[in-house]
C-alpha cells in the first residue's frame, strides 16, 4: 500500500496507514496552496479520485482540522494551514491543536483497513479478483503489474459432455459454458449468479443436444473474467450467454467424424 496508490485510484482512504493518511492530506494542502483553488481544479489535479472523494479530504477532514474553507466558491487554507504548508507536511498534532472532532482524529489514528474480499482467479491474466468494499470496484492484482480497478465482473459456469458409454455409434463430446456480466455486484450476491447460470447452462444444453444429454452433462465450476475473453463477449446481467463447441467421433475407430459450435442468449430460448 502507499499513497501513491490511493491517488492512482487502487486504494481508499481507509486503507492507508496512519502516517499516509497524514501525507495524502498534505498532499491537498499543496494543491490548494497559497492563492486557494477551485473544487473544479482539484478535480482535475487528482483525475483518479471521484468528486466524493475529494470532497470528504477537502470539504471535510481539512475543514474540521482548522486547515481549510471555502468562500465564494473558493477554496483557501486557513492560518493553520499556511502554516502546515510552509513547514511541509502534516502532523497528527496539528489536529489535535485545532480541537478537530474525535470522529476525525479517530479515523486518522485507526489501522489500515482491509477491505477488499478475494474473488477467485482471473481467466484472462491468471492474477487474482478482489472487491473492494470501500470503493465498491473489483480489483484484479496480476504479480509485476499495477493493479487494474474494474466494476463489470464476468461469471462464466463451465460443462461438458461425454456419451462414450452410451450405445451409439457415435461418441458426443461436448465443452460447454455460460456467461454473463455483473455490474459492481457483491461477493454474496455472485454465488446467486452462478446458481442461475447453472440453471441456465442446464436448459441451454438440453436445447441444443437434447433430453438426454442434460443427464449426462457434469459442471465443473465458475471461474471469472476481469474483461471480455475469448468466446466470452460483455453481456449485462440479467441477459446470460451460451457456448458450446461439440465433437463427434466414430466409437469404433476414435477418428473425429465433424466438429462444429453452437451459441446463443438466454432471451432467444423463448
Amino acid at each position: 500500500m502507499s499513497v501513491e496508490e490511493y491517488f492512482q485510484g487502487y486504494l481508499s482512504f481507509s486503507e492507508l496507514k496512519p502516517e499516509e493518511r497524514l501525507e495524502a492530506l498534505f498532499r491537498f494542502i499543496r494543491a490548494i496552496g497559497r492563492e486557494g483553488t477551485t473544487r473544479e481544479a482539484l478535480e482535475r489535479r487528482f483525475p483518479n479520485l471521484s468528486s466524493s472523494q475529494i470532497y470528504e479530504r477537502v470539504y471535510r477532514d481539512l475543514y474540521f482540522g482548522d486547515l481549510a474553507y471555502t468562500t465564494r466558491g473558493r477554496i483557501y487554507l486557513t492560518d493553520r494551514g499556511l502554516k502546515v504548508l510552509e513547514r511541509g507536511r502534516l502532523t497528527l498534532k496539528d489536529f489535535t491543536e485545532a480541537k478537530a472532532p474525535e470522529w476525525l482524529i479517530k479515523r486518522l489514528t485507526r489501522k489500515a483497513r482491509v477491505l477488499h474480499v478475494f474473488i477467485g482467479s482471473d481467466d484472462v491474466t491468471g492474477g487474482r479478483i478482489y472487491w473492494n468494499r470501500s470503493l465498491k470496484k473489483y480489483k484484479l492484482v496480476v504479480k509485476g503489474e499495477k493493479p487494474k480497478i474494474f466494476s463489470k465482473l464476468g461469471i462464466v459456469v463451465h460443462g461438458s459432455i461425454d456419451t462414450g458409454g452410451q450405445r451409439a455409434h457415435e461418441r458426443l463430446i461436448v465443452e460447454a459454458k455460460a456467461w454473463t456480466f455483473v455490474n459492481r455486484m457483491l461477493p454474496g450476491d455472485i454465488e446467486d449468479v452462478e446458481e442461475e447460470l447453472k440453471n441456465f447452462l442446464d436448459e441451454a444444453i438440453t436445447t441444443a443436444f437434447g433430453p438426454a444429454a442434460g443427464a449426462l452433462e457434469i459442471k465443473v465450476g465458475a471461474s471469472y473474467l476481469s474483461e471480455p475473453y475469448g468466446e466470452c463477449y460483455l453481456i449485462d446481467y440479467p441477459e446470460k450467454g451460451f457456448f458450446a463447441e461439440y465433437k463427434h467421433y466414430d466409437k469404433k475407430t476414435g477418428k473425429l467424424k465433424r466438429s462444429s459450435s453452437i451459441s446463443f442468449l438466454e432471451s432467444e430460448m423463448a
